[in-house]
């Protein structure tokens, strides 16, 4: 959303050209996905172009949806319902997207290593984010509790 030519700006552009006035939104009010994306996946979470990759990747077919070019040729063309079409989908998939990233469901290339690291924290939340690893650490906890109370229940 950063690029001149389909980020933020050429929205505003392109609604100007349409006679609208845009509601401008603060740089600090907007929310880059891809950046979002990179920080939790890492920089090699998917190839370029990242959204048709992402939407492959994820078996994502939006019917109305328009890459770059398509988009550009449609406005040349004053297709403007096409256009229309096509940015409700992209919203769409964006929400997709970031549902399925916070449902920690989204497929991308990174590998566990490059998501959570080898850290110590690192396979904490990867067991904190998992089923399995949930019931590692409760089975864990049961032990180590058990453990505990028996050397308490000695010491008095």
């Amino acid at each position: 959303m950063r690029d001149s030519n389909y980020g933020f700006n050429a929205i505003e552009q392109r609604y100007k050209v349409l006679g609208g006035i845009p509601e401008v939104i603060r740089d600090s009010d907007k929310i880059d996905l891809s950046n979002l994306f990179i920080k939790l996946y890492g920089k090699g979470y998917i190839a370029n172009p990242r959204i048709q990759s992402l939407m492959d990747k994820n078996s994502m077919n939006p019917r109305d949806f328009l890459i770059g070019k398509d988009e550009a040729a449609a406005f040349d063309n004053k297709e403007y319902v096409k256009l229309s079409f096509s940015a409700a989908c992209k919203v769409d998939v964006f929400n997709d997207f970031l549902t399925q990233a916070i449902n920690n469901t989204l497929k991308v290339n990174s590998s566990r290593k490059e998501v959570y690291g080898d850290s110590l924290g690192g396979y904490y939340t990867l067991m904190q984010e998992t089923t399995w690893g949930k019931f590692v650490s409760w089975i864990l906890n049961l032990i180590i509790g058990g453990v505990i109370g028996a050397l308490i229940s000695r010491a008095m």
